[in-house]
């Protein structure tokens, strides 16, 4: 919507499942309330060509729709497939694809294979922690999709900032100096998240967008007073 588009439209760009597949205007009445905002527009669907009972299968949602970006956060391990993934490359260059679940034994697909599939096409993060990937001479180094990246900053940065409400567009603000944080060295092999060493410089980066945000003249200095080392001096208790 930042972008121009409507309500309307936006809600048109994305499509969300549950365990009886697509949420849609047409089943609202079955929808928990935090779903119903959520919903497939009823016009919409009828253009994608999709029957109400192929709404319930994530290969043929995919077919339908060709979303340029699945997000995984089901716990059910294996649910983005072998066809899915060389389905969404015959459509867009580089799919981006995150089996989101933690931990490592509910992820929905494992990056090894999302790479072997896609002859090293796709952009993959994962919410738990795996090891670097070969594929055809090159590493590709997954990227942790964790919410730790963001909360230490937001959290910090509400205190130092003395901000009264934590609104949505402090999580924007948070994704965006998350994502500032990532180098090219990083993006050309394939990680798409900070490592997790560099923590503290992103929490540093959240405080100081939301402190811009507040239009704090004193972030700066007010950052360096409030920053904790975890340095553990040795006592002589003679």
């Amino acid at each position: 919507m930042k972008q121009g588009l409507s309500s309307e439209q936006a809600k048109s760009k994305i499509v969300l499942t549950d365990s009886q597949g697509m949420l849609l205007e047409s089943n609202i009445d079955r929808l928990e309330p935090y779903k119903k905002k959520l919903a497939y527009p009823q016009k919409d669907f009828e253009k994608l060509g999709i029957s109400n009972e192929n709404a319930q299968d994530l290969f043929a949602v995919v077919k339908a729709f060709s979303p340029t970006i699945i997000v995984g956060t089901s716990g059910q391990p294996g649910v983005i497939t072998k066809e899915i993934v060389q389905y969404a490359c015959t459509y867009c260059e580089n799919p981006t694809i995150f089996p989101f679940s933690n931990p490592t034994s509910l992820s929905e697909a494992h990056p090894k294979d999302l790479i072997e599939w896609s002859k090293g096409k796709v952009l993959t993060a994962t919410g738990s922690p795996f090891d670097p990937v070969m594929f055809e001479g090159k590493q590709f180094t997954i990227g942790q999709g964790n919410n730790v990246f963001v909360f230490p900053g937001i959290g910090l940065g509400a205190m130092i900032n003395r901000c009264k409400l934590i609104d949505q567009e402090i999580f924007e603000l948070s994704a965006q100096a998350l994502a500032d944080c990532v180098s090219q060295d990083q993006l050309n092999h394939g990680c798409l998240f900070p490592s997790i060493d560099q923590l503290k410089t992103v929490t540093h980066s959240i405080v100081k967008a939301i402190g811009q945000h507040t239009k704090n003249p004193h972030i700066e200095a007010q950052l360096k007073a409030w920053n904790w080392y975890p340095e553990y001096p040795e006592i002589d208790i003679g």
